[in-house]
């Protein structure tokens, strides 16, 4: 998925609906962390002589919303959203005795579940599609999105990091050794499912 771009990834049309009615959506979405890591030596640095592990946690943030009608826009109308939050984690070891320019590259995948539900109320009246069988009753479409945020690294280092290369400098043993980490965090959707139910004034 695009980091701060919002992603239609399911959609769902109901008709049966007159402004008295509320329509119950439910939405599960199963989606993942793909986090990588390469931690190179620095070429112009020194033997290390005891292993050095570095620790990475991305914090990663989706929000999730229901459009009627359309995403956005003035023909759009959010019916609701639910955030979640994340963390996934790896680890990347230089060995005792790597030499200068040495690297190793670490990958992980984590998997969240995000379940909510929305209640829209008070929908307006707009005749089914010439398409529908039923061409007086009253239809809409729902949209479900998703948006990722950029990623917060964590790390067991006192500096912070961000996706892409971060060249940093550390004390091991009290001789300073430079290291450069090169992160790369993907969020993906792994599967979703969207259902509706139109529901009367009688609960029917």
């Amino acid at each position: 998925m695009p980091i701060n771009v919002e992603t239609p990834i399911a959609n769902l049309t109901l008709d049966r609906i007159n402004p008295s009615d509320r329509v119950e959506l439910g939405s599960t979405v199963i989606w993942n962390i793909s986090t990588s890591a390469t931690v190179t030596l620095s070429a112009a640095g020194v033997t290390l002589a005891v292993p050095l592990t570095i620790s990475l946690s991305p914090l990663e943030q989706l929000t999730f919303r229901v459009w009627r009608d359309a995403i956005g826009g003035q023909n759009g109308t959010l019916v609701g959203q639910a955030t979640d939050f994340r963390t996934g984690g790896l680890s990347a070891s230089l060995a005792a005795g790597t030499a200068p320019g040495a690297s190793v590259t670490a990958a992980q995948v984590s998997t969240a579940t995000t379940t909510f539900i929305t209640t829209d109320t008070n929908v307006p009246v707009i005749p089914a599609s010439s398409s529908s069988s039923h061409s007086n009753i009253h239809e809409h479409t729902y949209f479900l999105t998703a948006t990722a945020a950029a990623p917060i690294i964590l790390s067991n280092l006192l500096s912070a990091l961000t996706v892409g290369a971060n060249t940093i400098s550390i004390s091991v043993l009290g001789i300073t050794v430079g290291i450069t980490i090169t992160i790369a965090v993907t969020p993906s959707v792994q599967a979703v499912y969207f259902g509706g139910s139109v529901i009367d004034e009688n609960d029917t």
